[in-house]
């Protein structure tokens, strides 16, 4: 199906064929490729006694019913489809030679025979640097280093380094980019500090590998002498050539390195190096594979423990027959202090390391503001290129389910890779754009995909409970044990709900055990420090307060504006509620009702007022009042006290009232 849809979509371009017209090109590559061979003989290993390590029948078994039948053949032209159909035929047979091989510590000529197929590592090829040299070798023998690569594993020691991250249970990039930013981080938030980050480069690690070397460092971890005679004959007398198309280069006989494409080498590679540490305290060396970074936390500008770091892993990288490649070789200086300073470069080998401001460390993009801006726009724009496939998927009637694991492998895998070391820091803008993709991603499909916030929820879940089981993994000291108010132990396979930044393992004893004077002082200086972080965070939390008032200053936003906008802002939130309503809507009722009862109020004055008037006391007062009137003024209009009252009632208050002329002496009565 893969098959189809990558034809379909011509999505994970085949790199071009390297030309073949050139017949001495194969040899020039092998030449090229074995060109940190010493030409010396290997030195021969004393006798030791017979080892220890033998297989079963059905550990043989097991490893050829997993064999990829899609995998490339290797030399011998025996393909891993017939190991898988034939595993309970053949697993008898290989099984007496693996453990007449371990015995006599020695591998078979055939199964170290190796056919270089160079693949490009860019477009443009401009030279022979260019091809990275990919090994094919016997598939049987991969089987049988299987066995082996899965023994060694199980003896190692505990005290291996523990920022080697590569070929180890349990861990990932994630916790190399996670432990990375921690130390820098936690370094940052004391005053006056900065960070340097030197990302090294080695001109092909694997090839220069010195097998007497591995073997002495091999014995010094444990592994049995014989044991090690055999990995010191694995890797000596190897037969190699480069194929080109059709041609194939003269063959070179080895004994230097380890082949690229063999199942022991990336483990042999980290056992090779898992001596090259920080020597001081304030630097850490954090690994993954051949990937080195060097982080050196400088305190009131003293960079002298870091430099003199740098120049000790110089002569390491010379004592163990490591070629650093300078020119890609960068350093990243994080210093959030305000004021500017110029930092001296670094030198190794005499030439100057190139200071970057962005540097891609395990394929996540990191800035020396420590901000996730240029890894976001860089998976976005990938995330979309790919969009582009699955529109087209759709166009050629693929079925939702169909189109949702392709995007599940397709894009999901970028949106979400090393989710867990970066996403929790993204900015609000950063997320959407993010979500941006899922969202159309989701209106291709039809149907519902998981949102990134979800993802990573769920990822720092199931890493923070992988930590809390391993006792020996660099992060484990970040989760505190803290005590339950519940009687009884609660195992960590019990928690169900972690955090996304931390996770506390929950633990109870039954009584609280006495501390020693040591314990006591540890956990003073613990606290001590704890208070200190406090302080810092305080003063962090002032500023931002202050930056907050200039921005809002800046804005106009003045504290009599803010606060009528947030009075208007909770008058609309309380006009908008239930309560608000319903008690509208009660004095909605009662005005009604109210007025009701005044109407009716009115009316029954009005009427008993009219009875009043009717009555015959009231009738008998009013004819007084007339004839009284009528006596006081002959010359004022007539009218009965009803008119009188109306005309009152009618004429206009603005108008004055005309004065009466006083009477004369003659009109006066007598």
């Amino acid at each position: 199906m893969w098959q189809g849809l990558q034809s379909i979509t011509d999505y994970k371009k085949k790199a071009s064929p390297v030309a073949d017209h050139d017949v001495l090109l194969p040899d020039k590559l092998n030449n090229f490729f074995a060109r940190f061979e010493d030409n010396t003989v290997p030195p021969t290993r004393p006798a030791t006694k017979t080892c220890g390590l033998t297989f079963t029948a059905a550990n043989v078994r097991k490893t050829f019913k997993c064999v990829n039948p899609r995998k490339a053949a290797g030399p011998d032209g025996i393909p891993g489809r017939v190991l898988r159909a034939c595993a309970d035929q053949l697993a008898g047979v290989f099984t007496d030679i693996f453990n007449q091989s371990l015995s006599q510590s020695a591998v078979p000529t055939c199964f170290k025979r190796a056919t270089i197929v160079p693949v490009p590592k860019k477009a443009k090829v401009t030279e022979l640097n260019d091809y990275r040299p990919v090994a094919l070798t016997s598939v049987i023998m991969k089987c049988f280093e299987r066995l082996v690569k899965d023994h060694i594993t199980s003896i190692l020691p505990d005290t291996l380094d523990p920022l080697q991250f590569a070929y180890r249970p349990n861990r990932s990039t994630d916790d190399a980019i996670a432990i990375t930013l921690h130390t820098a981080l936690t370094h940052l938030d004391k005053r006056n500090t900065y960070v340097r980050m030197l990302f090294i480069d080695y001109s092909s690690a694997f090839n220069t590998i010195v097998p007497s070397k591995l073997v002495i460092k091999l014995e010094t971890l444990g592994l049995d002498p014989a044991l090690c005679n055999w990995v010191l004959d694995f890797l000596t007398g190897r037969s190699q050539v480069v194929r080109v198309g059709n041609n194939i280069s003269t063959p070179l006989i080895l004994n230097t390195g380890a082949p690229q494409g063999c199942v022991l080498s990336p483990l042999l590679y980290s056992l090779f190096t898992h001596d090259c540490v920080a020597k001081h305290a304030s630097n850490s060396i954090i690994k993954f594979a051949d990937d080195t970074t060097v982080v050196g936390l400088i305190t009131n500008n003293d960079e002298t423990a870091y430099r003199e770091e740098v120049r000790a892993l110089g002569v390491w990288c010379q004592e163990n027959n490591l070629s650093l490649n300078v020119s890609k070789t960068k350093e990243m200086i994080v210093d959030f202090r305000k004021q500017e300073r110029e930092h001296p470069p670094i030198h190794i080998e005499g030439t100057v390391v190139e200071k970057v401001e962005s540097f891609k460390f395990l394929g996540v993009h990191i800035t020396d503001k420590l901000n996730w801006s240029t890894h976001t726009d860089s998976v976005v724009k990938k995330a979309q290129q790919r969009l582009f496939n699955l529109r087209r998927l759709k166009k050629f009637g693929l079925s939702p389910k169909s189109l949702t694991n392709f995007y599940r492998c397709t894009i999901e895998s970028i949106l979400s890779g090393c989710i867990t070391a970066w996403y929790g820091n993204c900015s609000a803008l950063n997320r959407k754009a993010l979500q941006r993709v899922v969202r159309t991603a989701q209106r291709i499909t039809g149907g519902k995909l998981p949102a990134l916030q979800d993802t990573y929820t769920t990822r720092c879940h199931r890493k923070a409970k992988k930590i809390i089981k391993d006792n020996n993994h660099p992060s484990h000291c970040l989760f505190t044990p803290l005590s339950s108010r519940r009687r009884g132990a609660v195992r960590p396979d019990s928690i169900t709900e972690v955090g996304e930044d931390a996770v506390m393992l929950v633990t109870v004893s039954p009584s609280v055990p006495t501390l020693t004077e040591e314990e006591q002082e540890e956990l003073r200086d613990e606290l001590l420090k704890v208070e200190d972080e406090i302080v810092t965070l305080s003063q962090v939390l002032a500023a931002k307060e202050k930056q907050v008032a200039d921005i809002k200053r800046k804005l106009g936003i003045t504290p009599l504006n803010e606060l009528k906008q947030n009075i208007s802002k909770s008058w609309q939130e309380v006009t908008t509620s239930t309560a608000y309503k319903k008690t509208s809507e009660g004095l909605s009722v009662a005005g009604q009702k109210a007025t009701a009862a005044f109407t009716s109020m009115g009316s029954a004055i009005s009427r008993r007022f009219e009875d009043v008037r009717n009555t015959p006391t009231f009738k008998s007062f009013e004819e007084k009042v007339e004839t009284l009137k009528v006596k006081m003024s002959p010359t004022a209009s007539q009218g009965d006290f009803g008119d009188v009252l109306t005309s009152t009632a009618t004429s206009d208050p603005s108008v004055p009232v005309e004065k009466q002329p006083e009477a004369t002496q003659e009109e006066q009565p007598h």
